[in-house]
């Protein structure tokens, strides 16, 4: 019974410890500004790297003169 309940013990204190750990990390996190708690969260991330890609390549074809449609021309009523 004195074994079961020093396992207990040490469980508890173990969980505390990392709770206590848990609870500073949340508070440094939650001090940061929202753009900076995330910084760095995507670093060699393949899939990232796929879309910020894919991104690009539609803003560059987006800018692309092949795309640029030139203005309708006004129709005069009578002509």
């Amino acid at each position: 019974m004195a074994t079961k309940i020093a396992q207990l013990e040490e469980r508890v204190r173990k969980l505390e410890s990392e709770l206590l750990e848990l609870k500073q990390a949340s508070a440094k996190a939650q001090s940061l500004p929202p753009h900076r708690q995330i910084l760095g969260e995507f670093k060699d991330d393949p899939v990232f790297d796929e879309i910020v890609r894919l991104g690009k390549e539609i803003r560059d074809q987006e800018r692309s003169p092949k795309l640029i449609r030139p203005k309708p021309t006004t129709r005069r009523k009578g002509a």
